[in-house]
């Protein structure tokens, strides 16, 4: 695998744990994520979900040149870093040749109600965990029948095809209404005129290549075959880091992260500074009361230095070790580990 399809996943640096959490070193991405950026436009142009959709393939096929599944890519899994996509939370990866059963297993009724056709024997493996966000998952993770990489350009699909309408597809009143659109998507999925008529033939020919049945989704072949596809004819894979990207992040951001840098190292930095680097991100200083996230802003250092010295206990800061530290030197070719908390989510 290059450094080039790398270059696109969020790094995890170590990882160490408490007794009773585990923590992720990763990088400081301070342009929010895409979920961010559809707030705040509604949708995007044809060219910037493009440049996108490039740095994403980028990203899918370095997890699956692993020989993993991501399984739960959304909009608020891809990061803005300096305007560029970075894929994240590995946490509900599958690795087939690990954890997966064969792919002979008897089809079941899916939640329609439905009896799908067996899934034919193969060579290769499937998983079968139903996991994922549902306005992501592809039909054939809540069908049942077992399911491999090809879930992954499914759900690919679906977040370009957000960026460029404006809402999911398949999004219901709930999560089981959104499940029972997936399972009747041929019916469900439509492209309104009112809301493509902008849109290139090849661009919507691309949105039709991944949402549809998974024996004939585009990507089945792996990477190269959706970088072949005509709507991304023209794209300097090799250089696509460098490229200026659509929406680059404000300039109070990259004057904060400048100064940051040029900060005298152990001296801390000035808290307006800190809100301009963080401000693409959720207020985590004005959450509600019974938020899990919220910190008391009335304890102290010290007070908090006698928690972690006390008894174990839920919330007690007491280090056990490291599971996971990245090598000094990693190789150019090699993917940071994926990191798994353990809560089932990752890095």
């Amino acid at each position: 695998m290059s450094a080039g399809t790398a270059r696109f996943v969020v790094p995890l640096y170590e990882a160490f744990q408490t007794l009773d959490d585990l923590y992720l070193a990763m990088p400081f991405y301070p342009g929010g994520d895409l979920m961010g950026l559809l707030i705040s436009r509604d949708t995007l142009s044809e060219a910037a979900t493009r440049f996108f959709a490039a740095e994403l393939v980028l990203a899918v096929g370095a997890v699956h040149q692993l020989g993993y599944i991501h399984r739960d890519l959304k909009p608020d899994n891809l990061l803005l870093k300096d305007g560029h996509l970075h894929l994240t939370d590995l946490g509900l990866c599958c690795q087939l040749e690990d954890g997966a059963r064969s792919a002979t297993t008897t089809a079941e009724p899916s939640a329609s109600g439905e009896h799908p056709s067996p899934a034919p024997a193969s060579k290769h493996k499937l998983a079968f965990s139903l996991v994922g966000t549902p306005d992501y998952l592809a039909p054939e993770v809540l069908a049942k029948r077992g399911y491999d990489q090809a879930v992954d350009w499914w759900s690919v699909g679906v977040i370009l095809y957000e960026c460029l309408l404006g809402y999911a597809p398949f999004q219901g009143a709930d999560a089981s209404a959104t499940c029972k659109n997936i399972l009747s998507w041929r019916s469900k999925l439509s492209y309104p005129a009112e809301r493509t008529a902008h849109l290139s033939p090849e661009c919507l020919g691309f949105l039709r290549a991944l949402l549809c049945e998974a024996g004939t989704r585009l990507g089945r072949a792996g990477m190269a075959e959706v970088q072949e596809h005509p709507w991304l004819a023209g794209i300097n894979w090799e250089e696509l880091h460098t490229q200026p990207p659509p929406h680059p992040p404000p300039a109070a951001v990259t004057a904060a992260l400048d100064a940051a840098r040029r900060a005298p190292i152990g001296e801390p930095l000035d808290p307006a500074l800190i809100a301009d680097m963080c401000m693409l991100f959720d207020d985590l200083d004005h959450l509600p009361a019974d938020d899990p996230r919220r910190i008391d802003p009335g304890a102290d250092a010290a007070a908090m230095h006698a928690q972690a010295a006390g008894p174990p206990g839920r919330g007690r800061a007491r280090f056990v070790g490291y599971t996971f530290r990245r090598p000094a030197a990693p190789p150019a070719s090699s993917l940071p580990a994926v990191g798994t908390a353990s809560d089932g989510h990752g890095a």
